[in-house]
């Protein structure tokens, strides 16, 4: 049930990185439900042979109908929506006073701007090439077709979309690095103490492996968001990290090629933990972790949703009590991502899949207001994974 209302979310646009663009799709899919609806009832219903002549004849123009009816609609909400959000953002950027911020969001809506243009004028290049792939092969007499003016218009689209692309990739990334000074940094400062924070920099190599989590012969890691700090006098560290495993295949011509396979990409987090056994023991989230596990603890809904892995079950049992067990499912609740944790070396290790760090947006048409409130919550789920990690220990 619940992958088939992600599935149509998604398919709605609740998901997309345009905030209108859950109106544009629901205000489709309602207009071509009536418009369905009534030509069925306007011929007196039939059954099931009925709902199929009515999509085999009439769901063309019906979905065209609708498609026209949800673009007004769509836009009207956007545009209303799009200015209550604008005075929103320029309201609360004005009352903090700081040209650094007013100037940031000018260059977050040129960005934007730019690489939301570079979208239809994808489109637009496909179609001309097209166009010019089959004018190109036309005889009309034994003559063949000109193609002048096609080839001009492709090379004229081909330019701009080029400068828009190089525009929009050399002031994304300035705005990013800004973004992370500006923004990331503050929202850091404010919540946490002794902040150490590098955002081009990482968990070396060593300590990504020793933290037990990600297997693979040949592995290769990238990452940023380097973190250091403290949170009601406990110390913890993290960053960002990718990492992929190296392989060798062959192509179509039979020739040899390295490749990379994702196996991890979120955040890893370290924290000192006095542990009670020598032995690596690994709490793996049952969302990505497919093996079977060799513990079973006591408390039914962890079991439901985490395999331990560890040689010593006693041992396991020792240092998975059951506040640390309430702790870890709690945890996981407030960030809805999959967690995998190791105890290893007097260290705890929290692998969280899928977590983003301090990243700006640059593709949809998030304001500065409303991408500050993610890095907000961003930094909340470090607390919690803090308060109910750490501090239970």
């Amino acid at each position: 049930m619940k992958k088939l209302l992600h599935l149509a979310k998604k398919m709605l646009g609740f998901y997309s990185p345009y905030s209108w663009a859950k109106y544009l799709r629901i205000g489709f899919a309602a207009a071509a439900l009536i418009g369905l609806l009534w030509a069925y009832f306007a011929l007196g219903g039939m059954g099931f042979f009925g709902a199929f002549l009515i999509i085999v004849f009439f769901g063309g123009p019906v979905i065209a109908l609708g498609a026209g009816l949800a673009l007004g609609l769509g836009a009207v909400i956007a545009a209303v929506q799009g200015k209550k959000r604008h005075t929103e953002n320029k309201q609360a950027l004005a009352a903090e006073g700081s040209p650094e911020l007013i100037d940031l969001d000018r260059r977050r809506a040129r960005i934007q701007t730019a690489a939301l243009l570079m979208k239809p004028l994808t489109w637009i290049l496909r179609i001309l090439f097209g166009i010019l792939a089959v004018v190109s092969g036309l005889t009309i007499n034994g003559e063949g077709v000109g193609s002048g003016g096609f080839v001009a218009a492709l090379i004229a689209g081909a330019l701009l979309f080029g400068g828009l692309s190089l525009y929009t990739d050399r002031k994304a990334k300035r705005y990013k690095a800004d973004f992370k000074k500006l923004v990331a940094r503050a929202v850091l400062e404010s919540a946490l103490d002794h902040v150490d924070y590098r955002p081009d920099e990482r968990f070396d190599d060593h300590t990504i492996r020793a933290s037990g989590l990600f297997g693979g012969n040949r592995l290769v890691y990238s990452g940023g968001d380097y973190l250091v700090a403290q949170y009601r006098g406990r110390r913890f560290t993290q960053s960002d990290i990718s990492v992929s495993e190296e392989y060798e295949t062959t192509d179509s011509d039979g020739d040899s090629v390295t490749r990379y396979r994702p196996v991890f990409n979120g955040r890893l987090m370290l924290f000192d933990y006095d542990a009670v056994s020598n032995d690596p023991i690994f709490v793996r989230d049952k969302r990505v972790c497919k093996g079977p596990g060799t513990v079973e603890t006591e408390l039914y809904a962890f079991n439901e949703r985490f395999r331990v892995v560890a040689r010593d079950a006693v041992a396991a049992l020792r240092m998975l009590r059951p506040q640390v067990l309430e702790g870890i499912t709690l945890a996981v609740d407030r960030i809805d991502h999959p967690v995998s944790l190791s105890f290893i070396q007097d260290k705890l290790f929290v692998a969280v899949h899928g977590l983003d760090s301090f990243e700006a947006d640059t593709i949809g048409n998030a304001n500065l207001t409303e991408q500050r409130r993610r890095v907000v919550g961003e930094i909340q789920a470090i607390l919690d994974m803090v308060e109910n990690l750490y501090l239970k220990a």
